[in-house]
């Protein structure tokens, strides 16, 4: 199975990185906003609810998915499962 580039995924943490042990809070923890402004941030989320909305007009549904980073223990068993699961698919004998 050939993996494709389909979705576009953010880590949350890549938006913004938690403060070092030199910044005080108040309660709760601390972030700094480094690789994108609280505007940045803003942006992007209501460009990601206009195109759920698209979705949804179309007659689609809102994208539910899993996301298993490459170094998790799990990547490699999840892919190999997908992938005897769309090679038996693709498979004309199999799949008949």
């Amino acid at each position: 199975m050939e993996l494709q580039e389909r979705y576009i995924v953010i880590k949350y943490k890549d938006l913004c990185r938690p403060a070092t042990s030199d910044h005080h809070s108040s309660g709760g923890e601390l972030y700094i906003k480094d690789a994108l402004t609280e505007r940045e941030i803003a942006i992007l989320f209501n460009l990601c609810k206009k195109i759920t909305k698209s979705r949804l007009k179309r007659g689609k549904k809102e994208i539910e998915a899993l996301v298993i980073e490459k170094d998790w223990p799990e990547y490699k068993p999840t892919l190999a499962l997908l992938s005897a699961r769309v090679d038996k698919a693709l498979d004309p004998i199999t799949a008949g």
